[in-house]
């Protein structure tokens, strides 16, 4: 999937008041810690941090601040079935394989919120299937003083200010972002690397002339149907020959594709 990841805009409409005013959100992934430059490359590696930040502009309302309450990672983008939680509450979710592996950064601008995750996989999921998609629930908080709209991680969470309403009375509001996939894995040569294990493949694996990983056979064998399993010669001059059937359109039909060309066994 070779596409660039937009940054993700939502309008609030908020309630302040009397008045009512709309606040554009907004949510990125960014090349470093310092947050200056958007990255739009989609791709992540095991590991290694990937680096997020949200924002609203208030314009004239100052007093306002935007407090991350909840960022879970899924697999799908409707979010069913296995999630991961990054931030709970405002807080730093534990990493179950690294102590540090979610950060919230200190800002001193009330109106982001910053935070990475390390990149990783889902376990019995290809490669080439895998995806990462990020929602976050986010509150837009309105304050008296600098300190009025922060979260306390030291103590046992407590229960987030609301004081700002939208239209449907909660101030919350879920925005998302994705999806992330693997980076392709390189040798050290810099050449893209299958695995035959993940992909089930009977003999060998290869990539072929479109970047995709595929599974093969070597010479004198056919690749059946199910993509991964390769049979030998003799099988097919057996089903063939010997009802003077030889041409490729009844190969395919009986599920024998044939050696797949220009491509790179491993």
């Amino acid at each position: 999937m070779d596409q660039p990841l937009v940054a993700m805009i939502s309008n609030v409409r908020l309630n302040l008041g009397k008045t009512s005013s709309s606040i554009k959100m907004e949510m990125a992934r960014y090349q470093s810690d310092s947050f200056t430059t958007i990255e739009t490359d989609q791709t992540i590696t095991i590991g290694s941090p990937v680096y997020i930040g949200v924002k609203i502009d208030v314009g004239a309302n100052t007093n306002l601040a935007l407090q991350g309450i909840d960022c879970n990672l899924a697999a799908t983008e409707d979010e069913t079935g296995t999630f991961y939680p990054v931030v709970i509450k405002g807080c730093e979710a534990p990493d179950p394989l690294d102590a540090g592996g979610n950060v919230i950064y200190d800002v001193t601008d009330s109106h982001k919120f910053h935070f990475s995750f390390l990149g990783f996989s889902w376990s019995g999921v290809q490669d080439s299937e895998q995806q990462i998609w990020l929602s976050c629930k986010m509150n837009i908080c309105e304050k008296t003083d600098d300190n009025d709209c922060k979260i306390d991680c030291s103590q046992p969470a407590q229960p987030v200010k609301r004081s700002i309403t939208d239209e449907t009375d909660d101030a919350t509001k879920k925005i998302s972002l994705g999806p992330f996939v693997l980076a392709p894995e390189l040798d050290s040569d810099d050449q893209l690397v299958c695995n035959k294990e993940e992909l089930g493949c009977s003999d060998m694996c290869g990539i072929d002339t479109t970047g995709a990983a595929r599974c093969i056979c070597p010479e004198g064998y056919f690749l059946i149907k199910d993509g991964k399993t390769c049979v030998g010669i003799q099988m097919v001059y057996n089903i063939f020959y010997s009802n003077e059937v030889v041409n490729s359109n009844d190969m395919e039909k009986e599920g024998f594709l044939g050696c797949i060309e220009n491509i790179t066994s491993k």
